[in-house]
């Protein structure tokens, strides 16, 4: 209860001491932070960049990993280490694309749903379960087929399929705090339910949002875009 009391910026400062206070939680911020600078930085250090960009060695072919191939090479010449590090990129935009989108559309109605209730509750709880009643990846692979193949369009259709946890996870928070204090007594000097949601609701439920949003990253890291393609999710970026 006393962490719902204190202000925003207090709770994001306990959220980022508390995660910084602990190793296992710091070890997947740097191995995120060194995929990213490596993913970027790859095509300038590794001798064989002309790999990412297309090009085939077939002399070179199936070699097995050595000092100057560390993974070895692939069916075409190309070195798979360089390879690897390079689509770390993608990987991050498809993880970064899906949370960031499912989160924009999730919170909003979670909000919308637990600050006002009655029959909005209803129709937009209604309307998570039908989207949760899918397989995960059959509604993804539904939404892609409809809109085009493309890198885009999958992250767009797996960001629809992933909304509705932080949907729950908004409404439950905007359920607990519209019933504090302070939000009773804003609403008992005139204020309507946007300028509650957004003032006090809001700012005040960011802490299980940014966990899940943690949580759910991982997960989206798994989507790489090699993987999509061979199960024909899209052809092109």
């Amino acid at each position: 209860m006393f962490f719902l009391t204190l202000g925003p910026a207090s709770r994001m400062h306990m959220i980022l001491q508390s995660i910084l206070s602990r190793k296992n939680a710091m070890i997947p911020g740097v191995f995120l932070l060194l995929l990213l600078f490596s993913s970027i930085l790859i095509p300038y250090v590794s001798p064989y960049a002309e790999d990412i960009r297309g090009a085939v060695h077939f002399k070179a072919g199936n070699q097995a990993p050595s000092l100057q191939h560390w993974f070895g090479t692939d069916a075409a010449g190309r070195d798979i280490f360089t390879l690897t590090i390079r689509a770390g990129l993608s990987s991050l935009k498809v993880a970064l694309g899906v949370v960031i989108l499912a989160v924009l559309l999730g919170t909003p109605l979670g909000l919308l749903a637990g600050t006002i209730g009655r029959w909005v509750d209803e129709i937009i709880m209604r309307i998570t379960d039908r989207f949760l009643a899918f397989p995960p990846l059959i509604l993804p692979l539904t939404i892609t087929a409809v809109l085009g193949p493309s890198l885009n369009n999958v992250i767009i259709g797996i960001a629809v399929s992933w909304f509705p946890w932080y949907a729950r996870i908004a409404r439950s928070q905007a359920l607990v705090i519209r019933s504090m204090d302070y939000v009773l007594l804003s609403k008992s000097m005139g204020s309507g339910n946007i300028h509650v949601m957004r003032k006090h609701i809001l700012p005040n439920s960011l802490s299980p949002i940014i966990v899940q949003y943690l949580v759910g990253f991982c997960p989206a890291l798994n989507f790489n875009p090699d993987v999509l393609k061979q199960k024909k999710m899209f052809f092109h970026d």
